[in-house]
């Protein structure tokens, strides 16, 4: 399978193809993305794993509005977990004119579902087995990464169920969710590779992606990952 014949049009897809997972709602068209795994991701061949890449996609958007939706309405549960994951929701944020921390959070989760709708994304497999997703965003350009400000590869856990309690489908939503900040916002969530940092030398929750997957899942009802959790409560407020 070359690199120009790899998927780029809108789909229309209403199931992902892995035995066990819930189907899906009636789903709108899948934003454009690109997808090369020519031997697929076992147990599923390469068509079936871009039929869980596209579901993940819608699934990413879905949580990444409705966590902004519900940010922007300040109900009594969505401060409690902005809390426990970010600190103070209304905290006024100095270099943002003052604006309360949970409206840069909201508006972050925009950017996120914007950059899936926008960004035509590069998504591939990759085989390193230690990790649920990656991107290099500040890498030269490679056979394996042609266009790192743009590319999301997945590792063999993506496919797999995933703890026990998480859903495989929203955690692979939310897992993809993660790496477009990494994306977008890729000299300010770098899980510190990009330190020392002028004046902020230390990850905050603020900037960390783990944070941002485990309430986006949260928020919606969902489970997160316990490593995630544990990954977000370890940084500073």
């Amino acid at each position: 399978m070359s690199y120009q014949s790899i998927q780029d049009r809108p789909h229309n897809i209403g199931r992902v193809g892995c035995i066990g997972e819930p189907a899906a709602p009636a789903a709108s068209a899948t934003p454009p993305f690109r997808f090369f795994c020519p031997i697929g991701c076992a147990p599923q061949t390469a068509a079936q794993c871009q039929r869980i890449v596209a579901q993940a996609i819608r699934d990413a958007i879905v949580l990444a509005d409705r966590a902004a939706q519900r940010l922007e309405q300040r109900d009594a549960e969505t401060l409690r977990l902005f809390r426990f994951f970010f600190g103070a929701p209304l905290r006024p944020v100095p270099w943002a004119d003052n604006r309360p921390a949970a409206d840069l959070v909201a508006q972050r989760y925009r950017a996120v579902a914007a950059g899936f709708r926008t960004r035509v994304p590069h998504v591939r497999c990759s085989n390193q087995a230690g990790c649920n997703a990656f991107v290099q965003p500040r890498a030269a350009p490679s056979a394996a990464i042609p266009l790192p400000r743009n590319t999301i590869l997945l590792c063999p856990p993506f496919w797999g169920p995933g703890p026990t309690g998480t859903v495989p489908r929203f955690r692979r939503a939310a897992i993809l969710l993660h790496e477009m900040l990494h994306l977008l916002f890729w000299e300010f969530f770098g899980h510190q590779a990009n330190l020392p940092r002028p004046g902020d030398p230390e990850e905050r929750r603020r900037d960390n992606s783990h944070c941002y997957e485990a309430f986006a899942l949260r928020v919606n009802g969902h489970a997160a990952e316990a490593a995630d959790v544990g990954a977000c409560r370890a940084r500073p407020a």
